[in-house]
């Protein structure tokens, strides 16, 4: 698989979890959560840091949490390992946390959160 053969989703949900990294929040403060909706299941990524909580809907999936694992699973082991730097790049900058990076660091900031790196 390639990464532009990512559900858009789950692209969505690299991104933000990308977003936090670059922030300087560490994995184990990110996670990412399926929750089945009636026929729909959402895909979240959560970042529990600083005795706080923030919630990031990266979208709604129409298949199980068992196949949503699958997915997640293959998302991100191209991510870490058979996606360049330059690929990574682009889907960090096409999703909608990045072009929408002031009101999510404002939103992160009105929750209390603090970080000290740019999203540059």
């Amino acid at each position: 698989m390639k990464l532009a053969e990512v559900h858009p989703v789950l692209k969505q949900a690299l991104g933000f979890f990308e977003t936090f990294r670059k922030m300087g929040f560490t994995p184990d403060e990110i996670f990412v959560a399926y929750d089945r909706m009636g026929q729909a299941g959402r895909v979240q990524v959560v970042l529990k840091a600083q005795d706080k909580t923030f919630s990031c809907d990266a979208g709604l999936v129409t298949f199980d949490g068992d196949r949503f694992k699958e997915l997640w699973a293959e998302a991100s082991e191209v991510w870490n390992g058979q996606a360049s730097d330059e690929e990574r790049e682009q889907l960090w900058n096409e999703s909608w946390v990045r072009k929408n990076a002031t009101n999510f660091i404002l939103a992160l900031a009105a929750r209390g959160f603090n970080f000290n790196k740019n999203l540059n």
